[in-house]
């Protein structure tokens, strides 16, 4: 029976995950996506291919990406209460990084 269930869980799909990173691939805080809609954190994929990063909320004005030493995409996005917010790679949820608005979060190092 063990050996029946082992099999069974091998065959469950994967977690989902709300993003990926390979090398060479290009993370970008992307403001103007159309009309009435959000900001977004984009990845440009070696093959050409652009994916949406999906979060637990709307960006406003996305305006820098790093990744950090775990993986995760940290941005910063401007608006009337300014943030600077880590995406985990699980689930998309935005990890607020500041507790105060931040002036002019532009550039992250």
């Amino acid at each position: 029976m063990l050996s029946v269930c082992t099999l069974l869980l091998s065959l469950l799909p994967a977690a989902p995950q709300s993003y990926s990173l390979d090398p060479g691939d290009l993370v970008i805080a992307d403001t103007e996506i159309g009309p009435g809609l959000y900001g977004a954190i984009r990845v440009l994929k070696r093959d050409g291919s652009l994916r949406t990063v999906p979060t637990s909320a709307p960006l406003n004005f996305p305006s820098d990406v790093i990744i950090d030493r775990d993986g995760w995409i940290a941005l910063t996005d401007f608006s009337s209460w300014s943030m600077a917010y880590r995406i985990a790679p699980a689930n998309g949820e935005l990890v607020a990084l500041n507790q105060l608005p931040l002036s002019e979060p532009f550039h992250l190092c």
